[in-house]
């Protein structure tokens, strides 16, 4: 029986083998013309797709942005698409690439405002807590220190079921270089944490 929009709850807490199973079947549904499937498959994955979007961008207005762009280009797609089990890597893809627009753009329009008005003085970072941080808080700051791509990387590789060659297609990069970054980043937290706790 196919999904109906009052599964909305169920659908969007599938397991991922589920979840995998259910848009490859959405995916057929859109291509051969069934709207009620396009509707579906915007609840399914709009939350995770505007979740990469927003570390991409790293603001939640620019995140909006940026999925909305992303979901036009996948609505005009999708019925290009040969594979529907490539869905999750292909709507990544599409999300990562128009976020690289928007950064691009908005670095252009910052550079804009640099070249036409004074700098103003930079504020001090705010003062560290008292106390021993928990792991768990070393983690979340040597996180924060990361730049949107290399989190976007993390989330593609710990949250969600992409294998490398996936996060490869989604982030337009070589899957050696996926290995090879995930590699790096995840040197770069052990060192980060380790200082923090040196500290």
């Amino acid at each position: 029986m196919p999904p109906t929009p009052d599964t909305k709850t169920t659908l969007l807490n599938q397991r991922p083998a589920a979840m995998r199973a259910m848009t490859e079947l959405l995916v057929l549904r859109i291509q051969e013309g069934d709207a009620d499937a396009s509707r579906l498959l915007v609840r399914l994955w709009h939350g995770r797709l505007r979740a990469h979007a927003r570390r991409q961008t790293g603001r939640d207005d620019a995140a909006d942005d940026v999925v909305q762009e992303a979901w036009l280009g996948i609505i005009r797609g999708i019925r290009r698409l040969r594979d529907p089990g490539q869905f999750p890597a292909w709507a990544y893809s599409i999300v990562t690439r128009q976020a690289a627009l928007w950064i691009r753009k908005r670095q252009r329009h910052r550079s804009v405002e640099r070249e036409s008005s004074i700098t103003p003085e930079p504020t001090p970072p705010p003062a560290q807590p008292i106390g021993a941080e928990t792991d768990v808080e070393r983690l979340q700051h040597a996180m924060a220190a990361l730049d949107p791509a290399e989190r976007a990387m993390l989330h593609l590789r710990y949250d969600t079921d992409l294998s490398t060659d996936e996060i490869a297609v989604a982030m337009h990069i070589p899957a050696g270089t996926v290995k090879s970054r995930l590699f790096a980043i995840r040197r770069k937290l052990r060192e980060r944490m380790s200082d923090d706790s040196a500290h």
